[in-house]
This record gives C-alpha cells, sequence and structure tokens, in this order.
C-alpha cells in the first residue's frame, strides 16, 4: 500500500458489526487506573443532547398515632432532584508533520532491507496511524472529559472559558458542605484543623468514598508537624497517577517523639493524591505544550459512597442505587445521530503520505446528589 489513503480504506473496510474500526476505538473506555474520577461520574450515553436527571426521593416519616374512625394524618414526604444542562462539545484535530512523515518514510526504507524489526510497510503505517489517533485524539477527548469531571468535584460547579465560550454549571453542592480554611488553620498551618475537617467531612457525607487531594497538598499535610501525622500504608501501585496513603494521629511527648497513637477510630483515614496532569497548547514554552494539574492544590474532596436508597424516576420506575452522579455522552451530528463520540482519520487532498485525524464528543458531567460531596479549601505554604 505503502501510503496512509490506503491504510485508512483498509482500516474502514475491517469492518465489526457495521462500525469500522476507528469509531470502535474512538468510544473505547480509558484505563481506569489512568482517570480516577472515571468510576466515580462512569460514563452513560443518552440520545438526548441535553443532561438531565428529575428523580424523586421518598423519604420515610414515622406513622403517626390516630383514635378509631379518624383521619390518617399525612407523613413521609417526596423530594425532587432536577438537573437540566446543554451538553458541551468538544473537538480535537490533529496531524502528522514533515518530520514525522519524514521519519516513518526512513522506517518503510528500512523495511525494504528487511532491518525495520520484522515490520512491513503496511504494519508501520497502520501503527503511526492509530498512535496518532490514540494520542493525538482519543487520549485528548479522554484528559479533557476528566478535566471536566475533576473541577466538577473539587469545586462542586464547572467555570472554564475556551476558545472564547464559557461553559458554567452550578451543581447545587449545600452551603454546609462547604468548608472554607483560612490563615494558620489551613493543613500546613501553625493551628491545623486537618483532623476536624476529616471529622466533618464524615458527618457532611455519612458515608465516605474517597478523601481526594492533589499530591502538593497531600505533601503538605504530611509534612505539617502540627498534624501529628504517622504513614501507615503508602501506596503507589495502583497507577501512576494515584496514590493511596493511610494517616493515624499519633501521640507524642513532650519532647516531640511518638509514643503511641490515638485509638479513636476516626484518628484514622485514608487520602487519594490525584497527580494526573494534562498538556495544553502554549507557544512560549519549550515543546510548545505546558502540563494543567486536574485535581487543584488547596481543596480537600469528601466523596460519599454509592448507596441504595428510594429513587424513582421521572417515569415512575425504580433506581436501584443513589449515585452521586455520572458523565453523560450524547450523540454527535458528525457521526449521523449515532450515540456515542465520532472520529475519523483521512489524507488532505492530493497528499497521500500525510494523515489527519479529528474527533468530536458530546458530553458533559453531571451530579446527581450534591449532598454527597463535601468541599473543605485551603491555604497552600
Amino acid at each position: 500500500m505503502n501510503n496512509f489513503a490506503a491504510i485508512i480504506s483498509a482500516l474502514l473496510a475491517a469492518q465489526s458489526g457495521g462500525v469500522d474500526r476507528i469509531t470502535t476505538l474512538t468510544n473505547t473506555p480509558p484505563d481506569p487506573a489512568e482517570y480516577l474520577f472515571l468510576s466515580v461520574l462512569p460514563i452513560r450515553q443518552s440520545d438526548d443532547y441535553r443532561a438531565t436527571s428529575n428523580a424523586m426521593r421518598i423519604v420515610s416519616t414515622m406513622a403517626g398515632m390516630v383514635g378509631m374512625d379518624s383521619p390518617y394524618p399525612t407523613g413521609s414526604a417526596i423530594q425532587y432532584s432536577d438537573f437540566s444542562e446543554q451538553t458541551v462539545k468538544l473537538a480535537i484535530a490533529t496531524g502528522l508533520n514533515e518530520r514525522q512523515i519524514r521519519e516513518i518514510q526512513g522506517l518503510i526504507r528500512l523495511a525494504g532491507t528487511g532491518e525495520a524489526n520484522g515490520q512491513s510497510p503496511d504494519d508501520i503505517l497502520t501503527n503511526s496511524l492509530l498512535n496518532l489517533y490514540r494520542k493525538g485524539v482519543v487520549q485528548a477527548l479522554d484528559d479533557t472529559s476528566e478535566y471536566l469531571r475533576a473541577q466538577a468535584l473539587s469545586t462542586g460547579a464547572l467555570n472554564w472559558t475556551f476558545n472564547g465560550k464559557v461553559l458554567a454549571v452550578d451543581y447545587g453542592v449545600p452551603t454546609a458542605n462547604k468548608r472554607v480554611l483560612t490563615g494558620t488553620d489551613g493543613f500546613g498551618g501553625s493551628t491545623s484543623k486537618f483532623w476536624d475537617t476529616v471529622r466533618w467531612g464524615r458527618k457532611q457525607v455519612k458515608s465516605v468514598r474517597a478523601f481526594v487531594l492533589s499530591d502538593d497538598s497531600l505533601e503538605m499535610v504530611l509534612a505539617n508537624d502540627v498534624n501529628k501525622i504517622t504513614v501507615v500504608n503508602d501506596n503507589e501501585s495502583v497507577g501512576k497517577n494515584i496514590r493511596i496513603v493511610t494517616v493515624r494521629r499519633a501521640v507524642r511527648n513532650a519532647e516531640g517523639i511518638t509514643v503511641g497513637f490515638d485509638q479513636d477510630a476516626r484518628s484514622t483515614v485514608t487520602l487519594v493524591s490525584y497527580r494526573r496532569q494534562a498538556q495544553i497548547i502554549a507557544p512560549g514554552a519549550a515543546n510548545g505544550t505546558t502540563g494543567v494539574q486536574l485535581f487543584p492544590n488547596g481543596v480537600m474532596s469528601v466523596i460519599g459512597n454509592n448507596t441504595s436508597d428510594d429513587i424513582l424516576t421521572n417515569d415512575g420506575s425504580a433506581q436501584a442505587s443513589n449515585n452521586l452522579g455520572y458523565t453523560q455522552v450524547s450523540p454527535t451530528v458528525e457521526g449521523g445521530g449515532r450515540i456515542g463520540r465520532w472520529g475519523r482519520t483521512y489524507t488532505p487532498e492530493g497528499a497521500p503520505w500525510s494523515a489527519r485525524a479529528e474527533g468530536v464528543s458530546n458530553e458533559l458531567p453531571v451530579i446527581e446528589t450534591p449532598e454527597k460531596l463535601a468541599l473543605a479549601t485551603f491555604p497552600m505554604v
């Protein structure tokens, strides 16, 4: 074949269930070990371009005592949770530049002499094209999706401006679930309220799934002697971007030497540090890009567990569990109205040796039960 146009035609011909390989790759879920919040707000596909959630929660109240032949007292309550926002359109386009094409051509020449580690010219072109698509399009969409989830779960809102467009969403996290620590009360300060905040978070969300911080915030907590922390377990094997640390509050003598541990079970906590960065275009940077930390410093998100609850959907059917929320993925016009992301690879006209890749997703994080999210903010020192 020896050109990208022929390789793309072959990929389109190699269909599975009527869907080409590029479309299948576009909708392949990312590795959950790399994207922490994908498990908290999992992908849910919908045929609606609006992300909506309007469920009824039945709150049981105690029955009252009545006399014979008396009217029944009114009891139990129905609470409504309404959310309705337009999904946001995410898009990316990328291509191979001349330098990369020269390198590919060089590998193909080696393949002709049997010096390309057993790869044929078609192998080289196919792998180059799929790598361009995976890294340049699929990961780009995955990273932005996770960026939006991280912002929702660290601020209770979305406030993102890109390309002159503004995305603004307020998820309605209760005021009681927001705690602002200032001055020396911050986790790195001389009157740190770290342990008080841990207990506050547990009280607010009732059952905690995770305490999440950035790595810089976690290191500040661990380094502040006022917090009297001893690390029980430090696990970095979950994934290169996720670190799980279990700590206990130590008891120290007047010389600052640890002589035991606080026996209160509330004085042990597991903290999750999220380190993942995404790249954005930065013309002044050395490589033309710079890293963006997905989870911000100076925030601890207390995320509640998914628990069974008495939930009815708007059509009256039962819902098995009361999740914190999900990430809605809607259809795309580019995909002919088919639900899910859309993508394609192609060769610019008259340039069969070149390749371009594009991808689009209409999506939005949805937080259905904002009372299961508590947010503590604090200064970094």
